[in-house]
This record gives C-alpha cells, sequence and structure tokens, in this order.
C-alpha cells in the first residue's frame, strides 16, 4: 500500500488468527503499525483434521518477523 504510512501506531484486530483478519494483521504490520492480534481460544479437533479457529501465536510470529511489535490475546 504505497503512501499509507502508519509507522509506530497501534492496531487492534479481532479474529486476527485467520483469514480475512489474519491478512489485516499482516497488511497493517507491513505499513508500519504495531497490532494487537484478537481471536477466539482454539477448540479441540473433535471431528476431521482442522480446527475451528486457529491459535493466535502464528500471526504474532509472522508480524514480528516483519519487524513490529505484536500481541496475542485469546
Amino acid at each position: 500500500m504505497p503512501g499509507f504510512d502508519l509507522t509506530n501506531r497501534v492496531a487492534i484486530v479481532s479474529g486476527g488468527s485467520q483469514g480475512m483478519g489474519k491478512r489485516y494483521c499482516l497488511e497493517l504490520a507491513k505499513a508500519g503499525a504495531h497490532v494487537g492480534v484478537i481471536a477466539r481460544m482454539p477448540e479441540p479437533v473433535t471431528a476431521g483434521k482442522t480446527r475451528p479457529h486457529e491459535p493466535v501465536e502464528t500471526v504474532v510470529e509472522e508480524v514480528q518477523r516483519l519487524g513490529r511489535r505484536a500481541a496475542g490475546i485469546t
């Protein structure tokens, strides 16, 4: 996003552990924002191979690799 500077601003993204929320977290970090990743607690898998909700830690680590601070809250 050229010209979109959020350097050292703080963004809070609800539903940030997967899908569009995850994408918002990463794009905001690329624009310079520190990110609070908010999501539901992952539930145990009872059927199939995937969880209904992903853990926030994965997104927090991706934001940190982009050089921004991040906190995950479930």
